[in-house]
């Protein structure tokens, strides 16, 4: 016998702003009969509940749990009040086809039908959606009740929340309105706050637009759990006047909930306050939880935390907001991070926790962790920018962790640091790691995946220490996944990642370029694991790494050395001053599927054992999307040749599918257009003859040898030569096999990149740009050899070309294009030399003698 379920039957629909705090105690015991749907906060509420009723019908009530004012109410991210409610008419009345004759529409948020003006509201409301409709005209939840007293319409639905819920709940469903910029006193902030019910909602005027609140009598206590919501006010500024801290949530003996939204802090000054040292901007107590959403936290200062400090088992969440400028080492404090700082999960089994999400961190200053301090508490990051921070005292120039469990340092309690979909770019450290430092105990988990870290560096400590260009782990689990770690620089010890860890590391799918030590090893990884402790890199393309002294690739010893596999990867032209270990010291396990080139000098040991000594026909260092990667060049050997074995990925980095013969390194072939669109799309050619154009969007095209036909099409493209040096690029297009670059326009953005190091990250320019004008000569050559004997077509006498310049000249009806090598002399065979047909030269340039190089090359 088959049984089935009996269909709920919905009679009603609760839903709930996703900006009330503690709903779920409301909703505890609620009738089946209804739904709950939760109203996003970024997003129009209106538009939300119109679409969700669309597939709903026969209806006997709305239930409307959001914030209230006289007259008004919050429901997502809009003000629905006297004001704005027949602009939303249209929708409104689309909510009657959802609706039963006699229905209810019930407004749960406080003071809403108070005095006339909430009155009309409630009329109103009621004429657009031909409902009954009630309203309450004082607090509703703690402090008040959850009674009804204003109607239009015969209302026969009573409150859907229980006896027991609504005695549990300890907020409320209040707003209450900052109308003046004064510092105290009637309609201030400071007054709002310290007057505002637990669950108010703080709102501020629109006549306060393009104005700053100035604290002039100290810091604002929050002792209760509300929310600060400067959304809708257009750039309000609420400053600390460089002289205090602004807002001071909780003490030791209350623990609060506080949201900060569309909200600016700047100026905060964490030592003139009453816990003093501690946020420039916000100080939270023990055991807080504080939420920041929308909003710039700029130019703050403190002893620990330049903008955020909260205390033990706080719970932290960051949402697309920015910290910029704000400065952490007013005092010489370890712990303090120069936008953020943490103390501590709360003990064993502590409730805290940072998330950080879709926001920026840019040009902080911190003792330890340029941007973020953590210390023993679960992390995450996703989404997010780190730009131009710097530690200045032992390591993390964007952020650094001091443990991540809840039990924190010397428990085996283990949490996990996890960042994801993220980028660290120019970040600045002393010690070790030049964007992260890990310090993991016991079990701790690190997880870096989908995330770029790009131009970081390490110099030296006051301990003489500079480890992990872009990161450094001690301790823990290492898992990197999808991960382009690129051009950063360690003074002494991996370029990209230095660890050390009795426990695994496993690194798939990630690309590490163009890394740099400068006086010692590893210039891509130094891995400094246990015997015990597994290491797999798989799937990985390891590149053009230096190390200063040894092990340009991978440093390793002889206990380790059996403990490390390599699967599907390539190793190839990383160097290093002993020439013998230009990649490795000790040869690892090989699991297969591996490419080195070139080939070891002075009986210098393997990359693996079993490894094919091959070009692997790499392009240049990319961006594609937000992935870093040298994508396979047609041809190359890594082509359908790796090993499928357990734990090989199915995705390579960026996320594109692999077949079933997959490809070696970290990068699958496949998956870049063939022709353009109009997206930013990047044109790969071959060595033979190409043409293809870019279409509208801001194109990338490489032609890579042979006459190449190379139209960028609308949008601000870019014409790319690239090599391992100026000789492999140049000759690309050259007299004998010329290129033709259609629909030049250096006034829409064209550019022309050189690259003599396989990394578009990095370009090399002329030392000069000239126009030469018209040259005669019965062959190109010829003109050619005019243009480099006299490039200035406005000066008088002779100007010839030197080494490295470059030089536009028409011949006949055409336009050309040449750059010079390290020779002076014109050659056919070394220079390049392309043409440029319907060019669009920038201002009075097309009869100037000397250009502006940045104007025609990236």
């Amino acid at each position: 016998m088959t049984t089935q379920s009996v269909p709920r039957l919905i009679k009603g629909i609760v839903f709930v702003d996703e900006a009330i705090a503690d709903a779920d105690t409301l909703l505890k015991g609620l009738d089946p009969g209804l739904d709950v749907v939760f109203l996003d906060s970024a997003q129009d509420g209106i538009d939300q509940i119109t679409e969700a009723l669309r597939s709903r019908s026969d209806l006997d009530s709305i239930h409307l749990l959001s914030h209230g004012e006289a007259g008004g109410l919050t429901l997502g991210a809009t003000v629905l009040n006297t004001n704005t409610l027949d602009s939303y008419g249209s929708q409104l009345s689309q909510w009657q086809r959802s609706l039963n004759d006699g229905a209810d529409v019930l407004l749960y948020g406080c003071n809403v039908g108070f005095g006339r003006g909430g009155l009309d509201f409630v009329n109103r409301f009621s004429q657009w959606t031909q409902a009954d409709i009630a309203a309450s005209d004082d607090i509703t939840g703690s402090g008040g009740d959850w009674e009804f007293e204003v109607f239009s319409g015969a209302v026969e639905t009573i409150s859907v929340f229980s006896a027991e819920a609504q005695a549990n709940y300890g907020e409320n469903l209040n707003i209450v309105t900052v109308t003046s910029i004064a510092d105290s006193g009637p309609g201030s902030l400071r007054a709002a706050i310290a007057a505002a019910p637990a669950g108010s909602v703080i709102k501020f005027a629109t006549t306060l637009a393009n104005q700053t609140i100035k604290l002039t009598s100290g810091e604002i206590f929050v002792g209760r759990n509300i929310t600060i919501d400067g959304s809708g006010v257009s750039n309000l500024t609420l400053s600390g006047n460089s002289s205090s801290r602004i807002f001071q949530v909780g003490t030791s003996q209350t623990a609060v909930q506080a949201t900060f939204k569309g909200l600016t802090l700047v100026n905060g000054n964490g030592q003139g306050a009453q816990v003093p040292g501690m946020g420039g901007a916000i100080n939270g107590a023990n055991f807080v939880r504080i939420t920041l959403v929308d909003s710039l936290l700029k130019n703050n200062k403190a002893g620990r935390g330049g903008a955020l400090q909260v205390g033990s088992g706080a719970q932290v969440t960051i949402l697309n907001s920015v910290f910029d400028s704000n400065d952490g080492t007013l005092t010489n404090n370890g712990k303090s991070g120069g936008a953020i700082s943490t103390n501590s999960a709360g003990g064993p089994g502590g409730p805290g926790f940072m998330v950080i999400e879709n926001s920026r961190f840019t040009n902080n200053r911190g003792f330890n962790g340029g941007a973020v301090y953590n210390i023993s508490s679960p992390v995450t990051v996703k989404n997010s920018t780190f730009l131009n921070n710097t530690a200045i005292g032992e390591g993390g120039g964007a952020l650094f962790s001091d443990g991540a469990g809840p039990g924190g340092p010397g428990t085996t309690s283990g949490g996990t640091i996890r960042i994801e979909g993220s980028s660290f770019e120019g970040n600045q450290a002393k010690g070790g790691g030049g964007a992260l430092y890990i310090y993991s105990y016991g079990t701790d988990k690190l997880v870096v995946e989908n995330s770029t870290l790009l131009k970081n560096t390490v110099s030296l400590s006051s301990q003489n220490l500079a480890r992990g260009g872009g990161l450094e782990v001690n301790g823990g689990t290492v898992t990197l996944r999808n991960v382009g770690v690129a051009n950063n620089v360690a003074e002494k010890q991996g370029g990209g990642l230095w660890v050390q860890t009795g426990q695994s590391v496993n690194i798939s799918n990630s690309t590490f370029s163009t890394n740099r030590v400068n006086n010692d090893a590893g210039g891509a990884m130094f891995l400094n694991t246990s015997s015990a402790a597994p290491v797999n890199i798989t799937n990985s393309t390891i590149v053009n790494n230096f190390a200063g002294r040894a092990n340009g690739a991978l440093w390793m010893n002889s206990g380790n050395k059996d403990s490390i596999t390599l699967r599907n990867s390539i190793v190839a032209f990383n160097r290093a001053v002993d020439t013998r270990q230009n990649q490795v010291g000790y040869t690892p396990r090989d699991g297969g599927g591996n490419i080195e080139f070139p080939a070891p000098v002075n009986s210098g040991p393997r990359v693996a054992a079993n490894s094919r000594l091959v070009d692997p026909l790499l392009g240049p260092l990319m961006k594609i999307g937000d992935d870093l990667v040298h994508p396979l060049l047609s041809g190359s050997p890594a082509i359908n040749t790796g090993v499928k074995t357990t734990g090989v990925p199915t995705q390579d980095q960026r996320q594109f599918i692999r077949d079933s013969l997959i490809d070696v390194g970290a990068f699958e072939r496949g998956g870049l257009p063939t022709y353009g669109s109009s997206s930013n799309d990047i044109l790969l050619g071959t060595s033979v003859i190409n043409s293809f154009s870019g279409s509208s969007g801001n194109d990338t095209l490489l032609g890579l040898g042979g006459a190449d036909t190379l139209t960028g099409g609308t949008g601000a493209d870019r014409i790319v030569y690239t090599g391992r040096s100026q000789a492999e690029a140049f000759g690309q297009s050259t007299l004998a096999a010329l290129d033709r670059i259609v629909g030049f326009d250096a006034i829409q953005g064209d550019r022309i990149q050189l690259d003599y190091n396989n990394n578009l990250l990095t370009s090399e320019q002329p030392g000069g740009l000239f126009n030469a004008g018209l040259k005669t000569g019965t062959t190109l050559e010829q003109a050619a050899l005019a243009a480099y004997q006299d490039k200035n077509q406005t000066s008088s006498g002779a100007q010839a070309m030197a080494a490295n310049q470059a030089v536009f000249f028409r011949w006949g009806t055409r336009t050309f294009l040449s750059v010079n090598d390290s020779n002076a002399a014109f050659s056919k065979s070394t220079d390049l030399v392309a043409e440029v047909t319907g060019i669009g030269m920038a201002g009075t340039d097309s009869t100037a003698g000397t250009l502006t190089v940045t104007n025609y090359f990236a």
